[in-house]
């Protein structure tokens, strides 16, 4: 192979590995989606990153609990590669009555109060480091915005819903799971924009208590959310594998692994009925209940 192509497809291949998303991951704890990513050789990385943040609908990272802290280290470490860094939502504001160096006046871009710090991580060095930044072991340290621009090219960045995070990535790259919990759940989230609903995280906790329900043979009705009933199928469906969504005859089904969950919009007045039946059937179940007592 000539010399200067076989060049130009490494450097092709280095931009591809270095400019590429990390994936995205979603805390159920807490419904926010977190992300690292590349600045892409940024001269001035920082304003690149707030940029990046603001463009895809997010904000640079901020760490308020040590559970989130561990969280984030256990689901995106080995991102930042060796020598660099990432921005976060920490700054360090000159003007607030509490300010003092090297520890005072830190506060986080979004305004939640600055109750958690990871390490002791501000040492001032040089004078004036005012921003925080994550290191590949995800230890805390202080920085200014001329320092090491070079090593400074990741992007901590914090969507505080999925709404917000769909509102940029209109098809969720990734169905992730989150460590410790089980994966229907996180089927169940992104589910939701797949289908077009605007599922908070209650609505996700109810669906997987059907879920849970059906799988753990306890009584289960259909229950409504934003709009659409849904209820647990035992079904095995063919042809499809844990965390497939799709729809078919105007329903929407939910694949789990070992059942799955159907549903579907109903007009107005229809769910006006079905929950007067549903309350009724439960009025009924309470009263036997009584009666054989």
């Amino acid at each position: 192979m000539n010399k200067s192509i076989f060049a130009a497809l490494v450097i092709i291949v280095l931009f591809l590995t270095q400019t590429t998303d990390a994936s995205p991951t979603f805390r159920l704890d807490n419904g926010h989606v977190y992300d690292i990513v590349y600045l892409g050789g940024s001269s001035n990385p920082y304003p690149s990153a707030v940029s990046l943040a603001s463009t895809r609908n997010a904000h640079l990272v901020t760490i308020t609990t040590s559970a989130e802290q561990s969280w984030i280290a256990s689901r995106l470490s080995g991102i930042i590669s060796g020598g660099n860094s990432a921005w976060t939502g920490g700054t360090q504001n000159r003007t607030s009555p509490s300010y003092s160096e090297p520890y005072g006046g830190w506060e986080w871009v979004t305004g939640e109060p600055w109750t958690f710090t990871n390490n002791s991580f501000a040492d001032n060095y040089g004078g004036y480091q005012d921003n925080l930044i994550l290191h590949p072991t995800f230890m805390w340290d202080d920085t200014s915005l001329g320092e090491y621009t070079g090593s400074r090219q990741f992007a901590a960045l914090e969507w505080d819903s999925l709404d917000a995070y769909h509102a940029y990535y209109s098809n969720d790259p990734l169905v992730d799971t989150y460590a410790g919990a089980p994966a229907a759940k996180s089927y169940i989230a992104f589910s939701g924009n797949t289908f077009g609903y605007d599922w908070d995280l209650t609505d996700i906790n109810t669906l997987y208590t059907l879920f849970t329900a059906g799988e753990n043979n306890q009584e289960w009705d259909p229950v409504i959310v934003d709009g659409a009933v849904w209820r647990y199928s035992d079904t095995t469906y063919a042809g499809h594998s844990a965390g497939d969504r799709w729809t078919e005859n105007g329903i929407d089904y939910i694949y789990l692994g070992t059942a799955g969950l159907e549903g579907g919009f109903i007009p107005e007045p229809a769910s006006i009925i079905l929950i007067g039946i549903t309350c009724a059937l439960m009025i009924f179940k309470s009263r036997n209940k009584i009666l054989r007592k």
